[in-house]
């Protein structure tokens, strides 16, 4: 039933179970001591899709941290869709690394955007033309 201008819905009833903890991994034993937030350095640099497809060629991005859930899990619809994106230039939203290492950035967001981007780049997967759809009048 469609919702009238004076009429008020409802909320949705959600009920939560409590979520038992196991006892042998609480994960406070590891906290040595509180964390400070002034011992991270914050630093913003824009870096070009070619600059982070030449660190995923050179095995330079970690893609399989242990704080992430595991990447290459979009169909390839959405990551055909994030290519098409790339190539039309459209802006897509910051990745954030833990850059701690030069050598081998930790992916902390854009796991999936990564994968998606090695596995059309780099490995030269997702290329079938029927997938990738280009406006006609394209740049």
């Amino acid at each position: 039933m469609p919702i009238r201008k004076n009429q008020k819905k409802e909320p949705d009833i959600i009920e939560i179970e409590p979520v038992e903890e196991d006892e042998s991994s609480s994960g406070s034993e590891d906290i040595v001591s509180p964390f400070n937030p002034k011992d991270i350095k914050i630093i913003v640099e824009p870096k070009t899709i070619d600059h982070l497809i030449s660190r995923l060629q050179y095995g330079e991005i970690d893609l399989n941290t242990e704080f992430q859930r595991k990447g290459n899990l979009w169909n390839d619809d959405k990551q055909c869709r994030l290519i098409e994106s790339i190539l039309l230039r459209l802006p897509l939203p910051a990745f954030y690394f833990d850059a701690s290492d030069d050598n081998k950035w930790l992916v902390v967001d854009g796991l999936q955007r990564l994968w998606s981007l090695k596995k059309f780049v780099v490995n030269s997967e997702l290329k079938d033309e029927k997938k990738l759809k280009f406006p006609e009048n394209r740049p």
